[in-house]
């Protein structure tokens, strides 16, 4: 006699939701370039045109743009810690993520008409080694913003001060600080790094 058994499908996380709403926007983003594309105006995104039109010449000013980056990097990552603490962070998690998908989607499809399949080398290059950093920075992040949404379930069964919730609280601190030292690393490696290396691939 032949039996099956059904599996329970598995809990939908929030790293689950992120990435579905950064592919679904990242697609969406593709499909808008293709309809903007004469517009140059609608350049977004997670890298700027300067970089990739700068690997065509040598002298570039990266001083300038440090001062750029800086605010667009820390300002909505200062947010997210901030919000995660009201109900509704939720929503701008997600519309932060779906933004990330969308302009780099966007780009990525600008740089394919512009470039051909030499802008996919030429955006790859825009953003290494950053963009690895900053990749795990963020499923870091979503993982944490569901651990923080577990632990005020689990303080409800615990008693105020208990060792159990110290010590949560404690590894909890460590990973938040663990988490934005990938980032800040990420975001010097995109101020210092990535010029040195745009800069040599100019040279050649």
């Amino acid at each position: 006699m032949i039996t099956m058994t059904v599996k329970q499908p598995g809990k939908i996380t929030m790293l689950h939701i992120c990435m579905v709403v950064f592919l679904g926007c990242f697609f969406f983003g593709v499909f808008a370039a293709n309809l903007w594309l004469r517009d140059e105006t609608l350049w977004l995104g997670f890298t700027f045109e300067t970089q990739i039109e700068n690997l065509m010449q040598t002298n570039h000013n990266w001083k300038d743009l440090m001062w750029q980056i800086l605010p667009l990097r820390i300002i909505p990552w200062v947010i997210l810690f901030v919000i995660w603490n009201f109900s509704w962070g939720n929503l701008f998690l997600h519309f932060w993520v779906g933004w990330l998908g969308f302009s780099g989607g966007f780009v990525f499809a600008l740089c394919l008409c512009r470039y051909g399949f030499s802008g996919i080398f030429y955006m790859f290059l825009s953003g290494f080694p950053q963009i690895l950093l900053y990749l795990a920075a963020y499923i870091l992040l979503v993982l944490l913003w569901d651990a923080r949404r577990n632990m005020r379930w689990s303080r409800r069964n615990q008693l105020p001060g208990s060792m159990g919730n110290r010590t949560e609280k404690m590894l909890f601190l460590l990973f938040v600080l663990l988490d934005s030292g990938i980032y800040v690393l990420g975001v010097w490696l995109e101020c210092s790094v990535n010029p040195w290396i745009l800069n040599i691939v100019a040279a050649v």
